[in-house]
């Protein structure tokens, strides 16, 4: 495989990461919105030391 080839490969891997990166933050929010714009940090889950 060529550099060109390499490099398009890592270019689809990275890609294919950010789509998928996306996909997971629309469907579990980190910071849900509170429905007038604001964006509220989300509750802490476990054990808080």
């Amino acid at each position: 495989m060529d550099r060109t080839g390499i490099a398009f490969t890592a270019l689809l891997i990275a890609l294919a990461a950010l789509v998928v990166s996306v996909l997971l933050i629309e469907v579990d929010p980190p910071f849900p919105e509170t429905g007038d714009g604001a964006i509220v940090p989300a509750p802490a889950v476990g054990p808080v030391e």
